[in-house]
């Protein structure tokens, strides 16, 4: 079942700018951002957490926190709401 909308993480070029994302949906709290590929010639990625929504994300312990690496692409991005979708059903519904 889908839950988040292709609307509830900015496009694709949002995150070319370094900024995080942070979202909510019901009971979970999400974190999206692009991660740097560590080598040269390496591809960036996007880094996805879900964690629950009791405390802020600098709050939540990473025991806590739940995350998954994606291609830095806009497939990646699909993916990235599809993960989302998952662990909400999984472990927030």
């Amino acid at each position: 079942m889908k839950y988040l909308e292709e609307m509830s993480i900015p496009n694709h070029n949002y995150f070319n700018f370094k900024q995080p994302f942070k979202g909510s949906y019901k009971k979970m709290r999400f974190y999206v951002e692009k991660k740097k590929a560590e080598e040269e010639g390496g591809q960036d990625t996007y880094l996805a957490i879900a964690y629950p929504d009791r405390l802020s994300f600098e709050a939540t312990p990473d025991e806590d926190k739940i995350s998954e690496s994606f291609e830095f692409s806009e497939e990646g991005r699909k993916q990235v709401l599809s993960w989302l979708d998952e662990r909400y059903e999984e472990v927030y519904k």
